[in-house]
């Protein structure tokens, strides 16, 4: 109420002036006030932005001493895997060559048994012949031989002998007549002994 009353006192007076001179000072006044709080809130900005960007700082640096940490633990780990992967290729090189070795001595394996098997083959069929052409001489065989052959013509075909032997030679053996050890022509006990023995 006491500035109404100055106011009024200073219209009266003529004093319009320095009322407006007064109200200028007012807002002056006001607008410093003002002004220093907006100074005062921006200093404090400012520091709380200072101490924002000093922790940022420090946590930046440690961000940046983990990520040191862990390029460094990447290294020692990748280190470690290198190791394990030139000790596995290693070990799979020595794999590879135990089987190749494994291989080559069951190559070596089924060679030498097809080579012996072959060998066991022609042998029997080389007997089978000598016996058979001992036959075709004699116009007869022993009883002896009638055993020893069907034994080996047996043998022969087992082990994969040709046919050849089962359809022509073979037959043809059995043919011929049988003499004992006296030298006389077996009876019905070589006919069964004969009829045992063929194919």
């Amino acid at each position: 109420m006491d500035l109404i009353k100055v106011i009024d006192g200073l219209q009266g007076v003529g004093g319009i002036g320095l009322l407006k001179t007064l109200v200028y000072l007012y807002v002056g006044a006001k607008g410093i006030q003002e002004a220093c709080k907006w100074i005062s809130s921006q200093l404090n900005n400012y520091h709380t932005r200072k101490e924002n960007d000093e922790k940022d700082q420090e946590t930046l640096s440690t961000v940046s001493k983990n990520n040191k940490k862990f390029k460094e633990d990447i290294e020692v780990l990748q280190e470690q895997v290198d190791k394990l992967q030139s000790a596995d290729d290693a070990q799979n090189e020595r794999l590879d060559k135990i089987i190749e070795s494994i291989k080559n001595l069951s190559d070596m394996i089924t060679l030498n048994n097809r080579e012996t098997r072959e060998a066991e083959v022609a042998t029997i069929r080389a007997q089978l012949l000598t016996l058979s052409d001992k036959a075709e001489k004699d116009h007869t065989i022993t009883l002896a031989d009638l055993e020893t052959f069907d034994d080996l013509q047996q043998l022969y075909l087992r082990k994969g002998g040709n046919s050849h032997f089962k359809h022509s030679i073979i037959p043809t053996y059995f043919s011929y007549p049988v003499r004992d050890l006296n030298g006389n022509i077996a009876s019905e006990v070589i006919e069964r002994i004969r009829q045992d023995c063929e194919v």
